[in-house]
C-alpha cells in the first residue's frame, strides 16, 4: 500500500497534478485497489493525472525490444473513463 498524501483544501483557481512513476514489473494492476491506491482516489481531486509506467506487461528486456502497453491503457481507460 502507498502512503497517502495529506494535502491542504483545493485553493480556488489551483491547479493539482499528479505525477506517477510506476514500475510495475512486467505485470498490469488486477485489482481496482491497486489502482485506487496509486491515484489515490480517495484522498485527493486532482486536475491532471500524469502516469509514466515501466515493465507494464513483460519485462525490461522484452519491453525494450517490444513495448506494449496496451492491456495496461485498456484498464487505466475502464477505470479513469
Amino acid at each position: 500500500m502507498l502512503e497517502k498524501i495529506d494535502l491542504p483544501e483545493k485553493v480556488e483557481n489551483e491547479l493539482r497534478v499528479l505525477a506517477i512513476t510506476y514500475n510495475m514489473g512486467g505485470k498490469c494492476p488486477d485489482t481496482v485497489e491497486c489502482l485506487d491506491d496509486l491515484f489515490q482516489k480517495d484522498n485527493v481531486d486532482h486536475d491532471i493525472i500524469v502516469l509514466a509506467s515501466q515493465e507494464a506487461q513483460k519485462s525490461i528486456q522484452a519491453s525494450m525490444v517490444f513495448p506494449d502497453k496496451e492491456k495496461l491503457n485498456k484498464k487505466l481507460i475502464n477505470y479513469l473513463g
